[in-house]
């Protein structure tokens, strides 16, 4: 299995999918029924395109050496616009090398220290309350900086706007307990 492969079936963890078997909490890799059900969902995105952008970036580099040897071939050498394009094409590989998160990477990806636009936060201990929140943006104090969380909070069978501050992370800590996507 790829490293990239790895760093996709533990965000498949975090994000808490599992097999529905196991008394799984988001993040934990014992259950091995849940290692297949994630080593399947990653099958099945390789299959509709997805790949890690370090994959793509050796692609495109790949794609530029044949053009380039072709062209050598034809012609005994590059001309001034090929070479122009290749160190193009060849920064722009490099810069998805760079990129944060890469995929590629033995490290998992790093832990966000606030709320995330696009994720809907849970707390697995509220149950009894069935609360979440949906952060739909975060904006700045115009003074100070404090981050503001702004989207929609269920709670006690009902949706109400929210803003959650800084503070509100810290309290409740719910790193890890973020599902992407709407309101579900």
């Amino acid at each position: 299995m790829s490293a990239a492969d790895e760093t996709a079936i533990q965000a498949l963890s975090t994000a808490g999918a599992f097999c529905g078997e196991c008394g799984f909490q988001p993040g934990d890799r014992g259950c091995p029924d849940c290692e297949r059900c994630w080593a399947g969902y990653v099958k099945a995105l390789r299959a509709a395109g997805w790949a890690a952008r370090a994959e793509v970036a050796d692609e495109i580099d790949a794609a530029q050496a044949t053009k380039d040897a072709a062209e050598v071939e034809r012609f005994g050498t590059l001309d001034h616009e090929s070479v122009l394009m290749g160190e193009a094409v060849r920064a722009v590989a490099a810069h998805l090398r760079e990129m944060p998160n890469v995929a590629s990477s033995n490290e998992p990806a790093p832990v966000s220290d606030f709320f995330q636009p696009g994720h809907t936060y849970y707390d697995a201990e509220s149950a009894k309350y069935d609360w979440k929140f949906r952060c739909d943006t975060v904006t700045t104090h115009p003074e100070d900086g404090e981050r503001t969380a702004l989207g929609w909070r269920f709670f006690n069978g009902q949706w109400q706007e929210m803003a959650y501050g800084e503070d509100d992370w810290e309290i409740n800590q719910y790193v890890g307990v973020a599902v992407t996507g709407g309101a579900s």
